[in-house]
């Protein structure tokens, strides 16, 4: 009897052993903004304030993650820059890796956007940073499944430099 309940037992502890590496495995990624400002005295009493925003994109899970697009928005009026339309406009890209780009394993990579890149969004308007990951094959395609997930940061950095309005 007692060797029955031991097999159970392990049974089950190795069962939620399985369920937790599975779970610390999966690739989950996680977006960051680091807000930085650069103030200029002028001579003649008037300043310069630009800001300068990164983006980080942490891989949390254990498996690498391909990124195919990052990018800042704006929710209340639905102001987008991303990489992948500055790319193709032929405009001035973030400093940072080429998309798409991998994330190995508990890494991150780090795109810097100046304030060239941040003229298109309204002083004091608040913004927000995401990245679109590649899903992986075995949860593609059923019932019309995109292969990208979008993964938007938790927190927004309020916009400072430019033109006030």
């Amino acid at each position: 009897m007692s060797l029955a309940i031991a097999g159970f037992v392990l049974s089950v502890v190795a069962l939620v052993w399985n369920f937790a590496l599975t779970w610390v495995r999966w690739p989950r990624i996680g977006v960051e903004l680091r807000k930085g400002v650069t103030i200029r005295a002028g001579e003649d009493g008037q300043g310069t304030i630009e800001d300068t925003c990164r983006l980080l994109v942490i891989n949390q899970g254990a498996e690498a993650v391909t990124i195919g697009n990052v990018g800042l928005i704006m929710t209340e009026n639905g102001i987008v820059s991303d990489y992948e339309n500055l790319q193709e406009r032929g405009k001035p890209l973030p400093e940072g890796p080429e998309l798409p780009a991998r994330i190995e394993g508990h890494g991150y990579l780090a795109w810097k956007y100046d304030e060239s890149l941040l003229t298109l969004f309204p002083y004091q308007s608040k913004v927000f940073g995401y990245a679109d990951r590649y899903k992986t094959f075995r949860r593609w395609p059923r019932k019309r499944r995109s292969i990208i997930h979008r993964t938007r940061s938790l927190y927004s950095f309020e916009r400072n430099g430019g033109a006030r309005r």
